[in-house]
């Protein structure tokens, strides 16, 4: 699908799988993209803008599956949506896209199980109200976005105890001394990062 107009529907569009989404506009819907199934997808410079949920919204589960291919989401805009993304299952690859003024937060990740990999990077996620990313998973390299003013934090990550992320390289616009309220992980938490975490460390 290309170059076409989704506008006040329920669901803009439920791509086919393996569908290629490129140079779309998906405006006023409930949420602009909603897919399930194994296969990935792959959303190209599409504008996603004033959708009520969600810009996208994904649920897969590749353990009820077999397995599943993960989705690549780059180069979009994400702008005044309940929520940029939503993603229950595989993160895949999430660069390149701008994040700003989503009501909800920019990027919500829930994946099924604690082993799913994944890459956010060279995204930049702007003023978006609630929180700028947050999630799970314990393989998830997050690096070279701009995080700056995201509602309660940046960056915040429920993970397994003694579970690690990567999270280098990325600008977040304030002093270090504050960045512990920003990206808030075990290392701040009464509980620590030993057997009786609840957050995983950034």
């Amino acid at each position: 699908v290309e170059f076409s107009l989704f506008e006040a529907n329920e669901i803009g569009l439920w791509p086919a799988p393996g569908a290629l989404a490129v140079d779309n506009t998906f405006r006023n819907n409930v949420s602009g993209i909603q897919y399930s199934g194994k296969e990935g997808r792959t959303f190209l410079r599409n504008v996603f803008q004033g959708n009520r949920s969600f810009g996208i919204e994904a649920y897969v589960d590749c353990w009820y599956f077999g397995g599943c291919d993960p989705s690549t989401i780059s180069g979009n805009v994400f702008s005044a949506n309940g929520t940029g993304i939503f993603i229950m299952g595989p993160i895949g690859t999430i660069t390149g896209n701008l994040f700003q003024a989503n009501k909800n937060g920019a990027i919500s990740l829930q994946p099924y199980e604690i082993s799913t990999a994944g890459l956010i990077a060279h995204n930049t996620v702007l003023g978006n109200m609630s929180f700028g990313i947050r999630g799970g998973g314990a393989f998830v390299d997050i690096r070279n976005n701009n995080l700056v003013q995201n509602g309660e934090t940046d960056l915040s990550w429920g993970i397994q105890a003694g579970s690690k992320i990567s999270a280098i390289t990325n600008f977040w616009g304030v002093p270090a001394a504050q960045m512990e309220t920003r990206v808030p992980d075990c290392t701040s938490d009464e509980n620590g990062c030993g057997a009786g975490s609840t957050k995983g460390e950034v």
